[in-house]
């Protein structure tokens, strides 16, 4: 199997609301990957689908099939590093690169699943049932007590 075409949508946003990117990640063998790269407020999703476009635009670039097309969809790992290494150059990713890393992982992800006829969370090892993680809640405090060890400098 092998990534054959990334299609990418963005949605407007109302004024003052938020858009929001979906991603689709076509193979030979007709199955399709969907995943949802939007980023909180303030145009961020915008700036996640130009990134998505500006991937998917490069289609006629050598970079751009070193990365993704022709690629098996099933290589996830393979296929996020590459991503990765593509959009920083290996050094720190922000926000809006992990952000589109993620659309993609999705998708990839969907189209495993739909490839082995399985949910992912079977994929992944099955239901835990009976775990659970206890959920805790931080509170911001005010603390005016003096340190007693300072940690030496």
């Amino acid at each position: 199997m092998k990534i054959t075409d990334l299609k990418v949508w963005v949605t407007s946003p109302e004024p003052g609301g938020r858009s929001f990117v979906f991603l689709r990640i076509d193979t030979d063998e007709g199955i399709s990957g969907i995943g949802e790269a939007s980023s909180s407020g303030g145009g961020g999703s915008l700036i996640v689908g130009k990134m998505l476009e500006f991937l998917k635009s490069s289609t006629v670039e050598q970079d751009f099939r070193e990365t993704l097309l022709g690629e098996n969809p099933e290589h996830i790992d393979r296929i996020w590093h590459k991503l990765y290494r593509r959009f920083t150059g290996g050094g720190g990713a922000g926000g809006f690169v992990t952000t589109m890393l993620s659309g993609v992982d999705i998708a990839l992800w969907d189209i495993k699943g739909k490839s082995c006829g399985k949910p992912i969370y079977e994929i992944l090892g099955g239901p835990l049932y009976g775990t659970r993680l206890k959920r805790t809640r931080m509170y911001r405090l005010e603390i005016r007590m003096p340190l007693r060890h300072k940690p030496k400098i």
